[in-house]
């Protein structure tokens, strides 16, 4: 409960910290608060079905009061956490498996990511120790959302779980961590398990148990179902795969450039340009989103072959505008064309320097325009001196 409650307190905070910036939408504020990207996947996606085959596979008969149903679905990147899994990557045991949780702790969750409860928490409650629970069975984990007949809907994780090697336990062990021998992970082996034989598994080789549940001949367990539990943060990662699967699809077929959208940190954009190794990668370098704002050498460096900038002069433009139009209608209508700035004596508020007029002209193609203009006046000039009946018979 008082976890709950912590998670309310972040939320509340985030909601009513600071102020929207400029004209920024108070949802697409929110939304950059929680520091993570949300991609929605189509139901007719590789993605949607696997999730829909794992969700129906993995679906405990002691779960049978209820059933469960694909709504929605995301990839998601958290802000850091690819960077923060990399020293994970080669971990040849990693699985994708389920997390729930109630409503008010998703605030929490996407914001700060998955949590260890802190040393002062009292074990009691957990049968592992304090780690982050997973579980391959989705009833499992469904059953943490804590939803009801009047509150129906839920939110779930899958997230890759670096789990190395596994401490296998038959009974609870509230001092799991301490008894893991070198271990990495503690799995506590359950009556029933997803059939390994029939595992997928992602080009990155990430395992995925997408069942059916079968008898897992493990004797003397008191599980019912596998849990596994992982007392390290940075063995956990949110998946984003969709927009990979796509880049790669594109590449694939001989596309002349490649683009993976919205990465949110340096991290992702050099796993991205591996993953495209030998494709032109392009980065798509947009003002107040979650991609860092990079230089040419950084960019090169990062493995991208172009860079680009599609709304930088556009908002630049416009913000010129804005600011000279609000000069012009607050001020005395003076600047100095000298110096090509406001004066500050006459209300100037550092405005960009206006363009001297000879680059403006440059700038908007006048000399072409006066070239032409010469032409057909010296055309004239010819056609005016000629005698009155050569000029007739020419016209």
């Amino acid at each position: 409960m008082l976890e709950a409650l912590a998670d309310i307190e972040l939320a509340t905070k985030l909601l009513t910290s600071g102020s929207c910036p400029g004209l920024e939408n108070p949802l697409d504020a929110h939304h950059r608060k929680l520091k993570c990207n949300f991609t929605p996947l189509m139901s007719s996606s590789d993605e949607w079905k696997l999730m829909e085959l794992y969700m129906k596979n993995t679906h405990g008969a002691t779960h049978s009061a209820y059933e469960l149903k694909l709504h929605q679905l995301f990839d998601l990147d958290r802000q850091g956490e690819v960077e923060r899994f990399e020293v994970n990557r080669k971990d040849s045991n990693r699985q994708l498996l389920w997390h729930g949780s109630r409503l008010t702790n998703w605030c929490g969750i996407l914001s700060q990511g998955l949590r260890i409860a802190p040393p002062e928490a009292p074990v009691s409650g957990y049968m592992f120790g304090k780690g982050v629970y997973f579980a391959d069975s989705v009833s499992k984990s469904a059953n943490y959302c804590c939803t009801n007949k009047n509150n129906p809907r839920g939110v779930m994780l899958l997230c890759e779980v670096a789990l190395g090697e596994m401490n296998e336990l038959l009974q609870s062990d509230s001092k799991a961590k301490e008894h893991l021998g070198g271990k990495t992970s503690t799995l506590g082996q359950g009556r029933l398990a997803p059939d390994p034989a029939v595992y997928r598994v992602l080009p990155d080789g990430v395992h995925v148990p997408v069942g059916p549940l079968k008898e897992a001949n493990v004797k003397g367990t008191s599980l019912q179902y596998n849990e596994f539990i992982v007392y390290e943060v940075e063995r956990i990662r949110m998946r984003n795969e969709e927009a990979r699967r796509r880049a790669i699809a594109f590449k694939e077929i001989g596309a002349d450039v490649v683009f993976l959208e919205a990465p949110p940190d340096e991290a992702t954009m050099r796993e991205d340009c591996a993953t495209l190794k030998g494709a032109a990668t392009m980065a798509n370098l947009v003002e107040f989103s979650k991609t860092p704002l990079l230089g040419k050498t950084r960019i090169e460096e990062l493995g991208y072959k172009i860079a680009i900038h599609p709304v930088t002069m556009l908002n630049a433009s416009i913000g010129a505008m804005f600011r000279w139009a609000k000069e012009l209608r607050d001020g005395d209508g003076r600047h100095d064309t000298k110096t090509k700035q406001t004066p500050p004596e006459d209300g100037g508020r550092g405005l960009p320097e206006l363009m001297p007029f000879g680059d403006l002209q440059r700038m908007v193609g006048f000399p072409q325009y006066f070239a032409q203009a010469e032409l057909y006046r010296k055309a004239h000039s010819e056609f005016a001196a000629e005698p009155a009946e050569k000029r007739q018979k020419t016209s």
